[in-house]
């Protein structure tokens, strides 16, 4: 049983008995992940900032050496507020990501670039096609209000 008590007098909390000075921090959780080129991974947070990991670098460890192949490092999804790959046998901590990490802004263009294009793939029909809707995600609402609305 856990048992949450905040003191008044003093910067501290007592979490099952044991009293911890500071403030109680929230737990930081990704969001939603993204992978881009080069083994990087776009991420948002709970905080709601985005940043951008390089995941390159921990590519030789043994426990991470599965996601060189880019098609296993390009499944990842998240479960419990962390990046998993192969139905959650792989992971990394949310507090590694953050501490580690750039803020997306501070990332380059191509990067961002590579975020639209995962998104908002290219048409056939050149830049000069405006008709067409950048985000699919109306269109299935749409879809889905007309069956709702035209269901008897």
């Amino acid at each position: 049983m856990i048992i949450l008590q905040e003191t008044e007098e003093t910067d501290m909390y007592i979490l099952d008995g044991i009293a911890y000075a500071g403030e109680i921090e929230a737990s930081l959780k990704v969001i939603s992940a993204r992978p881009l080129d080069e083994y990087k991974l776009w991420l948002r947070f709970s905080t709601g900032e985005e940043k951008i990991f390089d995941f390159a670098p921990l590519l030789d460890a043994p426990c991470f050496r599965p996601l060189k192949d880019k098609t296993v490092f390009d499944r990842v999804y998240v479960d419990y507020g962390a990046p998993v790959w192969r139905d959650g046998t792989i992971d990394i901590a949310p507090e590694t990501l953050y501490r580690d990490s750039i803020p997306s802004q501070s990332a380059s263009s191509a990067e961002h670039v590579s975020i639209h294009s995962r998104l908002h793939p290219p048409t056939d029909s050149g830049p000069a096609d405006r008709s067409r809707v950048d985000c699919p995600l109306p269109i299935y609402a749409v879809f889905i209000r007309t069956l709702l609305c035209n269901y008897d």
